[in-house]
């Protein structure tokens, strides 16, 4: 059937056969091409033209190590594993160069896989050291050895645990994963030795009772507060579920983990530690001859008598609960949200852009420039470059940018590296540069800037009209009470060439408009006349001006132009040939040309100022079909702010609400909701004078300090219950359960930090730039949090009068 196909030479039937009719194309190359005749002369094409193979006018160019290159970038779908795309990309490229012989292939000049390697190598590291930390401050603090088994046994169960649920019920694991596991560290930590310790002290007290009956004592005792807490811990990640769209898929995998992470902490501890205590724990009796732990026999007795005097009066820790809150409520606003960490990827990106309209020969020139320089900093291993877009790219630029992507050696100073690269990037002042990694560039997206907090977009059909509207908007906003400073978008303009054509001098040479137009375009732009058909590929035909004749305003203006009688006339006779300046970009909102007016405020709240803003533009009469309207971070966010607020306060009412229900007294209830904004505001306040900024990393830290700060509340309320017999004073119980509680409690706070000092130590390396910060707001955070749970609360309650049965119910009946 091939003969019979539209456009084959057809076939001829002899009496045997059918014989199909080929016509062979006798032009391959182009040479061939310059062969074919002239029509109506006895010229060849080759006489009138020169016939090369070429390529479409560049869009993008690209440089590797000073080296003309093709450099591809592949992005992956979210949720995907990262090291099996880059395995399955580098086993594509493999295959393909097989069939590419002489060019050369290189894969690695940017490799998430690589910084997914030196994290997961990091954080082994880290996890090892913190285990075997934790485990030797925990064999030294908890007496019997027993007891101490149970606990760290008890943590890495609940570990195991959390990690079986998050790989069922999650797709990938990441870095803000793991941010939640850590900032669980606490309440892992605290109910690991909180039940340890109870287990070890009801078997001491066991009588010769049977040991299964201390065990389910113990868990009596502790299960209730731990439940409360594990609820309110739950609470106060609530709000994320208020967030939407990117910002809730970069925080909602720590919420997710933090959650886990303590329902299964919980679960350990009510059902496999008593079976670790009965395993390590052989004897009742065994258990009960051994003494009391090492950090109550050494510092117990010191806490006692400065806790008698600390608590004398309620003075001292109401003014430390209202240093706390004034703490935060001082700290807060001078602290800048930072929520994208940098991180220690081995590859640099640095994206640069010039004036708009600058050539391609300007761009290739300024990118081997950049890259000459960059090349010769001591720590860079490789770099390459490119500029524009590709046909089927995502990004929508033009040739003036372009982008560096910069290997530094992972045996060199990257820092120093970094700091010097910087430094080069200054030196281009006609270039807007911003340096940065991929990672964080990633990042940063989803915590864009907003720009200023008011922004007005102005909509309508002409640039010129909008740029006088905006004008006379600017103006209007800018009396209103609150706002600092205005600003208008600038509009981008590129030279451009304009061709007017003379409409009556083109009649009168027999030409039209669209015939010039025709015949200025095939030269300049070039014009598709056919193709060439060779071994399943197709080359395009194309007629186009040679080089040297389209180089300058003055060959546009000499162009010849045939007319109907066939003299030729110049283009600059029949038409206006001038440079003129011309917008590179078009802001639209939706099929509708924009701009912008930016105000930024200062003395006011957002929220009233554009209130202002917008009652002052409904007075601004605009022309028909231009209309003015408030968007920015004041429009863009209320909605989303309004659900998280609305989320987080609903969170705070249901966790004092818990916390009355589990203490039984509003006034305790009201100072341990205190003592948690003290705890707040000193974690703030030490943010402000180290840093100055929170991080992802801060607030995982804040959240693992508050849940250990609250766990400890409720533990020590449930013990002033469960502590005390027959005529004993309240101040008396309070006071004992107070040193009961000194013990495990600077137990888990001590282990807690010592947990996160490898991360601190090891600093902001690959897969540690969450955990390093976040390490020292627990440390110092755990420190404020200790010191208000042994000294302040148990003050607040010596005073808030005995509330009889808070937490306990099971525990008179048992000592």
């Amino acid at each position: 059937m091939e003969a019979s196909v539209l456009g084959s030479g057809g076939w001829i039937d002899t009496p045997n056969q059918r014989l199909g009719i080929q016509h062979v194309q006798p032009i391959s190359k182009a040479s061939d091409l310059t062969k074919v005749a002239v029509p109506s002369s006895a010229l060849r094409l080759g006489d009138v033209a020169e016939v090369v193979e070429g390529h479409p006018p560049l869009i993008g160019d690209a440089m590797i190590n000073g080296q003309p290159g093709l450099i591809l970038v592949v992005e992956k779908l979210p949720n995907v594993d990262t090291k099996a795309v880059v395995a399955g990309v580098e086993a594509a490229l493999a295959e393909l160069s097989q069939g590419m012989p002489g060019i050369d292939i290189d894969a690695s000049l940017y490799r998430a896989s690589d910084y997914v390697d030196s994290a997961l190598a990091n954080l082994v590291r880290m996890v090892i050291a913190a285990m075997v930390v934790v485990s030797v401050a925990l064999f030294l603090s908890l007496t019997p050895v027993g007891t101490a088994s149970v606990a760290v046994v008890a943590i890495v169960l609940s570990y195991v645990a959390a990690l079986v649920a998050l790989y069922f019920s999650s797709p990938i694991f990441n870095l803000i994963h793991l941010a939640g596991l850590a900032a669980a560290l606490s309440l892992v930590v605290d109910t690991a030795v909180v039940a340890a310790e109870a287990l070890g002290r009801r078997l001491r007290a066991g009588g010769g009772r049977p040991l299964a009956a201390p065990l389910f004592d113990a868990i009596g005792e502790i299960g209730k507060p731990m439940m409360y807490a594990a609820v309110i811990g739950l609470l106060a990640v609530a709000p994320i579920l208020g967030l939407d769209g990117e910002t809730a898929a970069f925080f909602r995998p720590l919420a997710q983990a933090y959650g886990v992470t303590v329902a299964a902490a919980m679960v350990v501890v009510l059902l496999a530690a008593p079976a670790l205590a009965m395993v390590f724990f052989r004897s009742g009796s065994a258990a009960g001859n051994r003494s009391e732990p090492v950090v109550a026999r050494l510092f117990g007795a010191a806490y006692g008598r400065l806790l008698g005097r600390f608590s004398a009066t309620t003075g001292p820790a109401y003014a430390i609960v209202g240093l706390g809150a004034l703490a935060l409520l001082a700290a807060t606003p001078a602290l800048k949200w930072s929520p994208s960490p940098s991180f220690d990827e081995g590859t640099v990106r640095v994206s640069f852009k010039a004036a708009p309209g600058a050539s391609l020969p300007a761009m290739i020139r300024t990118m081997a420039r950049l890259e000459s320089e960059v090349r010769a900093i001591d720590g860079v291993s490789s770099v390459a470059g490119h500029l524009g877009r590709a046909i089927t790219g995502d990004q929508v630029t033009g040739i003036e940018s372009g982008q560096l992507w910069i290997g530094l050696d992972e045996r060199g100073n990257r820092a120093a590296a970094l700091s010097q690269i910087r430094d080069t990037m200054e030196g281009f002042a006609d270039l807007e540069v911003k340096v940065e990694g991929y990672l964080a560039s990633t990042a940063g997206r989803i915590f864009a800037d907003a720009g200023e907090p008011v922004v007005v977009r102005i909509e309508g059909a002409e640039t010129a009209v909008l740029e006088e509207q905006a004008k006379l908007v600017a103006a209007r906003i800018a009396a209103v009470d609150g706002i600092n400073s205005v600003r208008i978008d600038k509009n981008a303009f590129s030279p451009e060439i304009e061709v007017k054509v003379d409409v009556a001098e083109a009649a009168a040479r027999g030409l039209k408009p669209g015939d010039i137009r025709r015949a200025a375009a095939t030269v300049f732009a070039g014009l598709e006349v056919g193709n060439l058909f060779e071994q399943q590929k197709v080359f395009e035909v194309v007629v186009w001006g040679a080089p040297n004749a389209r180089s300058s305003i003055a060959d546009v203006e000499n162009l010849l132009i045939e007319t109907p009688d066939r003299p030729h006339t110049r283009l600059g006779d029949i038409a206006e040939v001038r440079m003129v300046p011309q917008l590179s970009t078009i802001e639209r909102d939706g099929v509708t040309r924009s701009m912008d007016v930016h105000a930024s405020v200062a003395g006011r709240s957002v929220t009233a100022v554009a209130e202002d803003v917008a009652a002052e533009l409904k007075k601004v009469q605009l022309p028909f079909e231009y209309h003015a309207y408030v968007r920015g971070e004041y429009a863009e966010s209320r909605a989303a702010m309004l659900q998280v607020t609305l989320f987080a306060a609903s969170a705070a009412i249901l966790i004092f609400f818990l916390l009355q229900a589990a203490l039984q007294s509003w006034r305790l209830a009201i100072g341990m909701f205190l003592s948690l904004v003290a705890v707040s505001g000193g974690v703030a306040a030490i943010l402000v004078a180290v840093t100055g900024t929170v991080s992802v990393g801060a607030l995982a830290g804040l959240l693992a300090v508050l849940g250990l700060s609250l766990r400890n509340g409720l533990v020590l309320a449930s013990r002033v219950d469960q502590t005390g017999e027959g005529d004993e004073s309240w101040p008396d119980r309070v006071a004992a359960a107070a040193r009961e509680r000194f013990a495990p409690m600077l137990t888990s706070t001590l282990v807690t930090c010592l947990a996160f000092v490898p991360a601190v130590v090891m600093g902001s390396a690959a897969g540690l730039e969450i955990l390093h910060p976040m390490g020292w707001v627990v440390i110092a955070g755990a420190v404020i949090s200790v010191l208000i749970n042994l000294f302040v609360l148990p003050a607040m309650m010596l005073h808030s009068g005995p509330v009889s049965r808070r937490l306990g119910g099971v525990a008179h009946a048992s000592q």
